[in-house]
């Protein structure tokens, strides 16, 4: 099992893997169906040799806008969020 706080379902979000700490990070996407809103929200999924757990991540200055659709890159230890529409 996959302890912490599950974050909401969601669709049309990034997910990048973090290799040097270990870690997925989750960005974005839409909630539930088709009058979900979109999310700027980012989740962290730690993988670690005790087990796996979720957390929401607080980021620091300004998020990007809420959206869906996008890509995600990790370059020198930041997530970079490239297009996507919301």
């Amino acid at each position: 099992a996959i302890a912490g706080s599950p974050f909401v379902a969601r669709r049309g979000h990034s997910a990048v893997l973090h290799e040097e700490r270990n870690r997925i990070v989750v960005f974005g996407g839409t909630s539930g169906g088709t009058d979900g809103g979109e999310l700027n929200d980012v989740w962290v999924l730690h993988v670690e040799p005790e087990g796996l757990h979720w957390s929401e991540q607080h980021t620091s200055g300004a998020p990007p806008s809420p959206r869906r659709g996008h890509r995600a890159v990790i370059c020198n230890q930041v997530m970079l969020v490239v297009g996507g529409y919301g």
